[in-house]
């Protein structure tokens, strides 16, 4: 039984490793987004793009963004409750 614990927690760190780098990754784009964003209006407006990119594309990458960031949570979150889940019931049985 201690070894299959053992096991089970190594899958699900890592498993949960690269999933929380991406969970802070886009925590902090989600955190530095609006700013991004302010900056890309003014240098608009300074003739400094070439090419605008619409409101409803900048719109759709926020959203975007939150999005993955809620899934990226929800996996860590799921993939420790199955592995709780999973130890408690071999040893159960």
């Amino acid at each position: 039984m201690d070894k299959l614990k053992v096991i089970l927690d190594k899958v699900t760190h890592d498993l949960n490793g690269p999933l929380c780098t991406i969970d802070l990754s886009l925590y902090n784009l989600k955190k530095y987004l609006p700013q991004l964003i302010e900056a890309y209006h003014k240098a608009e407006e300074m003739g400094l793009v070439e090419s605008s990119l619409s409101a409803q594309i900048l719109e759709i990458l926020e959203k975007s963004v939150e999005t993955a960031n809620e899934r990226t949570a929800y996996c860590c979150s799921y993939i420790s409750m199955m592995s709780k889940d999973v130890i408690e019931k071999v040893c159960e049985g």
